[in-house]
C-alpha cells in the first residue's frame, strides 16, 4: 500500500514534462497558423505565392516573438514541478 504513494520527485517530473508539452504545443500552433496563412493567401486569396510568403513569415514573427515574450509562461507557475519557480 505504501508503494502506491507517488513522491515528490515523481510529481516534479511530471510537471516539468507537462510544462515541455504545453510549450511543444503553443509552437506547434504557431507553425500552423503560419501554413495556413501561406496557403490561404497564395491560394485561396489568389495572392500569389510571394503575398502568401510574406503573409506567412509575418504570423511566424509575430508568433516567435509572442512565444519568447510572454506567451510561453506556464499555468502552473505557483506549483513545485515549475523549473523556473524556484
Amino acid at each position: 500500500m505504501a508503494e502506491d504513494l507517488v513522491t515528490t520527485s515523481e510529481i516534479t517530473a511530471h510537471m516539468a514534462a507537462y510544462h515541455r508539452f504545453t510549450l511543444l504545443v503553443k509552437w506547434v500552433m504557431v507553425m500552423a497558423a503560419s501554413i495556413i496563412s501561406f496557403l490561404g493567401t497564395w491560394i485561396a486569396a489568389n495572392g500569389g505565392f510571394i503575398a502568401g510568403l510574406i503573409v506567412g513569415l509575418i504570423v511566424l514573427g509575430a508568433g516567435t516573438y509572442a512565444l519568447r515574450h510572454g506567451w510561453a509562461h506556464s499555468s502552473e507557475a505557483g506549483s513545485i514541478g515549475y523549473p523556473q519557480a524556484r
